[in-house]
């Protein structure tokens, strides 16, 4: 979850190729840049630390002007980003800044401002930048310029993914994907790399691999040795944590050595950490912890705090598996301050994990037990929406509030009946606020059951539902089938089941992107919610692969259903602005018979859609329980 290396260089290869021509004056608006600044970004993807030197040489003199000046820092801001030092990248951009006027070179302003923002991620305060790449984005959409708003999603997309909203970084990330080729110098594969990482950070490392691959590919072939160096860490990661190691170990130590040939340390250390965690695995501590402590003293250099913190997270995992507790407990220390809870929750989460396991390791079992248990609530509260931390807080504050009245309300009830038993009017006063902070009370705690049961439901859609189809995902769909079979049983009435398959939908990716392969998915889960009953059940069981359970419906009322639907999916391309576009889907129904379990029932619906598929596609083949072998065919 730590490796924020791929989302932070690979942004500066989508800087790197779109900003060229020439500069008139100082007071003269510009929107690329000047040489000889140009030409020194365009070099950085195959030579970052010989540009780095040059630049250093170059530095403007005081008669230049203040255009001249805030040019340089803010290139040498994105140099040292994309050689991972993230203290001399904030620097430079702040002094750019100083240089920078803001009404007369917006564009300028508005790129150096997503510089800071990058550095401030990288530095561990993404929320900080986050104004920044808003205003850029917005400067970019009224003033149609398609490569700062390619950047200033990009930047957006980073930050987003390192707050841990990945749906808003997926948003962004893949509009920008789409928008890539109408750039003048971008291509898809120069940011499939960074989309990547979103799926990584989601711990789906298979949908990952194809996006890395992309970008691989696209490096391998223009020769952008610095981006194809970070593409094969991130490949060779996403291999290795789905058990391909040794793929992953050779990618991994291809990375290594590429980021040695270009001079790129940083990339050095990622490689290195990586290939520890692998001689970890295999149990090889010595060299495992050798490589951690060469690659964190790189790290030590450009104060990269998420990687510090990883690496000695790292170092603690080798020192507990070899039990040596001292050692461990000088990690955690080193570990513990590199991390910003506020700032990095998941990570600080992790730290406390492995803090309770060397507390178990020290035969520390109920601490370690009431830490582990503490980190299952933080967990729980880091996937509530802001709404929900708001709630908390809120009664958090009017709890101590009700606790400050009743204090108060006791105080002069006493001081009261000390002065005058008799008094009775200051009594009545007394109830009637008591009166008043009662009803205040009940109306906030209403407030607050309504809001807790409105986030209660919210997290169940999340757990059942399909976020791209609005379906239900493959564990509800099936555990809602269970239960109908269940129904069936017990009061004997029809069910009918059926499992459609998207014709050719990888051919869609193939030809139209994943994004238009992902529209489509959408659009068919909208045709099934208009077509089908409220109380049919339909769900996404695979990737372009969705069950329909009809309660109550014999096979013959189920297939003139479905053949509606079918007709319905061929319509479906007049909503797409995709030439070339063809739907249509392929249909295997069977029906329950008493005694039948999930599995069998599924097993009739797979056995039917073959046939479909073997038989052309684009139709509905009936299960045939008596003669499987001459199923029933409805075109």
């Amino acid at each position: 979850m730590y490796h924020f290396r791929w989302l932070q260089v690979a942004l500066f290869s989508i800087l790197l190729t779109t900003f060229f021509s020439s500069f008139k004056a100082q007071a003269e608006p510009i929107s690329m840049w000047q040489s000889p600044y140009k030409e020194l970004i365009l070099q950085t993807a195959k030579a970052p630390t010989e540009v780095l030197q040059k630049l250093l040489k170059q530095t403007p003199t005081q008669e230049q002007n203040y255009l001249q000046h805030g040019q340089y820092h803010s290139v040498l801001s994105i140099i040292y980003y994309s050689l991972t030092y993230p203290k001399e990248a904030l620097q430079h951009a702040q002094t750019a800044l100083t240089f920078i006027d803001p009404s007369t070179q917006p564009w300028l302003f508005h790129m150096t401002k997503l510089n800071e923002a990058r550095a401030l991620d990288l530095s561990g305060k993404p929320k900080e930048g986050l104004a920044a790449s808003n205003a850029a984005l917005v400067w970019a959409e009224l003033n149609k310029d398609i490569n700062l708003r390619v950047s200033a999603l990009y930047v957006r997309g980073i930050i987003s993914n390192s707050m841990l909203d990945y749906q808003s970084a997926l948003s962004d990330l893949q509009l920008a994907y789409e928008l890539a080729p109408q750039t003048e110098l971008h291509s898809q594969g120069d940011v499939a790399g960074v989309l990547a990482l979103v799926y990584e950070y989601r711990r789906e490392d298979a949908l990952a691999i194809p996006f890395f691959q992309e970008a691989v590919h696209f490096h391998e072939q223009n020769q952008n040795y610095l981006e194809l160096s970070i593409a094969l860490y991130g490949l060779g990661r996403a291999h290795k944590n789905i058990g391909n190691i040794e793929i992953g170990r050779t990618q991994l130590q291809q990375s290594q050595d590429l980021a040695e040939q270009v001079g790129d340390e940083q990339g050095v250390a990622y490689a290195l950490k990586e290939l520890a965690g692998i001689l970890l695995l295999e149990k090889r501590f010595i060299e495992a912890r050798a490589k951690l402590q060469q690659a964190s003293s790189i790290f030590q250099k450009s104060q990269n705090v998420y990687m510090l913190l990883d690496t000695n997270l790292s170092l603690l995992r080798v020192a507990i598996a070899e039990k040596n507790i001292e050692l461990g407990k000088q990690y955690l220390a080193a570990a513990q301050a590199n991390v910003d809870p506020e700032q990095m929750p998941l990570q600080n989460i992790s730290l406390e994990e492995m803090n309770a396991k060397l507390l178990a390791l020290e035969g520390k079992h109920r601490q370690a037990f009431e830490l582990l248990d503490s980190t299952v609530f933080l967990k729980q509260r880091i996937l509530s929406q802001q709404s929900t931390q708001q709630l908390h807080s809120l009664r958090s504050k009017y709890e101590i509030e009700i606790k400050d009245r009743e204090n108060k309300l006791l105080e002069q009830k006493n001081a009261s009946q000390q002065i005058s038993i008799n008094d009775v009017e200051t009594k009545n006063l007394q109830l009637l606020m008591l009166f008043g902070a009662t009803l205040i009370i009940c109306g906030l705690l209403i407030v607050m059951v309504y809001r807790t049961i409105q986030n209660r439901t919210k997290l169940e859609e999340l757990a059942n539902v399909d976020g791209l189809t609005g379906l239900a995902n493959r564990r509800n769909a099936l555990e809602l089938l269970q239960k109908q079979i269940d129904l069936a049983h017990r009061h004997k009435f029809q069910l009918s089941v059926a499992i459609i398959d998207i014709d050719l939908f990888k051919k869609i990716n193939d030809t139209f992107g994943h994004a238009s392969g992902d529209e489509v998915l959408t659009k068919f889960g909208e045709l099934c919610q208009d077509t089908f009953r409220q109380t049919d059940v339909m769900g996404r069981i695979g990737g372009e692969e969705f069950v329909i359970v009809f309660p109550h419906t014999s096979l013959h009322d189920a297939e003139q259903t479905l053949k509606l639907l079918s007709h319905n999916v061929k319509k479906l391309p007049i909503s797409f602005d995709l030439n070339g576009l063809t739907l249509s889907i392929s249909i295997g129904l069977t029906e329950y018979v008493a005694g039948m379990t999930l599995e069998n029932l599924m097993l009739q619906c797979d056995s039917a859609l073959y046939q479909a598929k073997g038989s052309g596609r684009d139709q509905i083949v009936i299960f045939d329980s008596q003669n499987p072998s001459s199923m029933q065919l409805a075109l």
